[in-house]
């Protein structure tokens, strides 16, 4: 089936069956629920998750797409991994208030994930102690004047960034204080912070550092 979801705001969402989400987007203030087995595909448009659980996966639920799935402040995150699988791009928003370590959940992430702010005031966004990989690319972006900072000092293992790494002006980025691995180019227009961790190159490829 496909759903326009005319820029509503609604409650808690529960999707039972495999569902496109297309020409206008939707905000979900309570919980977001994909049943057993189920595909919601989010596409051109963005699905706003405001409410303060966690996305509520069955086994094998998938969310895919070309479409943006925001979680701001308020949010409780999309959860651990699980047999679930999360690959439409991602957006953390700090642009109301700071996105703590409850909502920026430690999970594999398969689309590009963004951690943003747009305010004339400073900002934050932290992540939480436990395992990432983020599939694709990792940016921070900041759209105001106030400085984002972007924290994953908590993070544990090996923080994996498949592909580009991008630190954004008026943002600045502390790695973990173990191992970032990064398999693309990397790009800092903003500040980084080492933490006295290890940062890795793992692409064959020719890699372009910046910044």
């Amino acid at each position: 089936k496909t759903i326009d979801g005319g820029g509503k705001n609604l409650n808690s969402v529960t999707i039972n069956g495999n569902t496109t989400l297309q020409t206008n987007g939707v905000t979900v203030g309570g919980t977001l629920t994909i049943a057993n087995s189920i595909t919601l595909t989010i596409t051109t448009v963005t699905l706003t998750d405001t409410g303060s659980a966690d996305i509520s996966w069955g086994t094998s639920s998938i969310i895919s797409g070309s479409g943006l799935l925001t979680f701001t402040d308020t949010a409780g995150g999309p959860g651990a991994t699980g047999t679930s699988t999360l690959s439409v791009p991602v957006r953390f928003d700090a642009s109301a208030a700071n996105v703590a370590s409850t909502t920026f959940d430690a999970r594999t992430y398969g689309g590009a994930v963004t951690l943003y702010a747009n305010n004339g005031s400073a900002r934050s966004i932290t992540a939480a102690a436990g395992g990432y990989t983020f599939s694709s690319t990792l940016t921070t972006t900041a759209g105001g004047a106030g400085l984002l900072t972007a924290s994953m000092s908590a993070a544990t293992g090996t923080t994996t960034v498949a592909g580009d790494m991008t630190i954004g002006a008026t943002t600045s980025f502390t790695a973990p204080s173990a191992t970032l691995s990064c398999g693309g180019n990397f790009t800092n227009s903003g500040t980084f912070t080492h933490n006295s961790g290890l940062v890795q190159f793992t692409t064959n490829n020719a890699t372009t550092f910046t910044g």
